[in-house]
């Protein structure tokens, strides 16, 4: 990655995967290096959310909206 000031940093990951829709996508990572910080290893284990179903602390919410804000990153509101 590279900031406004021109800094670089990386993340390097030896084990990454996304489990089936049946295991409710979770995410295998590990074998982290670099020096932007291991960003991904607090959310091993943890369940992807899809665009039909948001999964917050391990509960499956089906109605909710999301809306993209910039970037990669998502804010999710309830209707």
């Amino acid at each position: 990655m590279e900031d406004f000031e021109n800094n670089r940093k990386y993340a390097l990951y030896d084990k990454f995967s996304v489990g089936s829709e049946s295991s409710g996508y979770v995410l295998d990572v590990g074998g982290y290096s670099g020096d932007a910080g291991d960003g991904l290893g607090i959310q091993n284990g943890q369940k992807f959310s899809t665009k039909e179903r948001i999964t917050i602390n391990g509960e499956k919410h089906a109605q909710w909206n999301s809306r993209e804000v910039g970037g990669t990153m998502h804010v999710t509101t309830a209707i």
